[in-house]
C-alpha cells in the first residue's frame, strides 16, 4: 500500500488555436485524490489516525505501533489529542518519514472529504 492510497498521476495537454507569437501550449499533471482504508481498530502494520468527536469538537490522535517500525521502537507510540485537521496533517508527516501506510479510525463520522477518499476495504 503507497502512503496515504496516493493514485498515479496523469497529464493533460491544452492549446491554443494559432501559430503565432501569442499562441502556446500548456501541460499539466492532474493529481489523482488520496485514498485511505477505514478501519474499526488499530493496525499492527500502519499509522493509524484516530478521529473523535465530543463537546470540544472533533479531535484526533496517532498511533504508531511498535511492530509498524522496523525495531526502531520498543513499544507503540499514541500522539496526545489534538484538532483533528493537526493530525491528519501529522499522521500524513509522519508516514511520509517512517515510509508506512496509513488507515483511519472514524467511527464518530469526523473525515471531511477534502482530506481525500475514505474507503471500507471488502474482504
Amino acid at each position: 500500500m503507497s502512503i496515504g492510497g496516493e493514485q498515479p498521476r496523469s497529464r493533460s495537454t491544452l492549446s491554443l488555436d494559432g501559430d503565432g507569437p501569442n499562441s502556446f501550449s500548456l501541460q499539466c499533471k492532474i493529481m489523482a485524490r488520496n485514498r485511505f482504508e477505514q478501519v474499526s481498530e488499530i493496525q499492527p502494520d500502519a499509522i493509524t489516525l484516530v478521529l473523535r468527536c465530543d463537546n470540544a469538537g472533533a479531535s484526533g490522535s496517532i498511533v504508531l505501533p511498535a511492530a509498524a517500525s522496523g525495531g526502531r521502537l520498543s513499544s507503540d507510540q499514541v500522539s496526545a489529542h489534538m484538532p483533528a485537521q493537526d493530525a491528519f496533517r501529522g499522521a500524513i508527516r509522519l508516514a511520509n518519514d517512517m515510509k508506512l501506510a496509513i488507515v483511519v479510525c472514524d467511527p464518530d463520522g469526523v473525515w471531511k472529504p477534502e482530506w481525500g477518499d475514505l474507503y471500507q476495504a471488502i474482504d
